[in-house]
């Protein structure tokens, strides 16, 4: 799923959840800092199953078990541990760098019985989970194509298991430049 805040401002912060977990909360923080307005959208990438819990069954949970409380706060320092990561790789390590993680990532996630994979990821998402422009990720995308670590079929990315192995050796190179 995506989370996606708009900002008045009219610039878009993505969260892009990502985790191997069974689940994920949504509204969990906003609920325990006792915030009553939630200003995300909530987007489908994938078939999702969702469950609704009322704020009041929630906090009942949360005060009455320990066990929820502690399985909540550990997913919500995941949550916080993963974004912060982000953020730091995003402001810190370049956007070729950056850009070529996600796309190992998004790779190892849709490669399916060690044929190609096809990134299903819009630039548009792309630009917005790594807080870049549009015309940034063309750019990037550009530079690796003409380096043989992707190509472009029917307007779609796609990397070949020996593009992925190249990128994945030339990943790290990355982020001196």
């Amino acid at each position: 799923m995506r989370i996606v805040n708009e900002f008045d401002n009219g610039n878009v912060n993505v969260y892009a959840f990502t985790d191997t977990e069974p689940y994920t909360w949504i509204g969990d923080t906003e609920l325990l800092a006792g915030v009553h307005r939630y200003d995300y959208t909530v987007e489908s990438v994938t078939n999702c199953t969702t469950l609704q819990m009322s704020r009041e069954d929630f906090l009942t949970c949360f005060e009455s078990s320990h066990v929820f409380a502690k399985e909540l706060a550990r997913t919500i320092a995941n949550k916080v541990h993963h974004r912060s990561s982000t953020i730091g790789e995003n402001i810190f390590y370049p956007i070729l760098y950056n850009m070529a993680s996600l796309l190992i990532q998004l790779a190892q996630e849709n490669t399916v019985d060690k044929k190609a994979a096809i990134i299903p990821l819009k630039r548009q998402h792309m630009a917005e989970r790594l807080g870049i422009s549009i015309r940034s990720v063309n750019r990037v995308i550009k530079r690796l194509r003409e380096n043989h670590y992707l190509s472009i079929a029917k307007g779609k990315i796609v990397i070949e298991p020996e593009q992925l192995r190249r990128l994945m050796q030339a990943v790290d190179q990355f982020k001196q430049t």
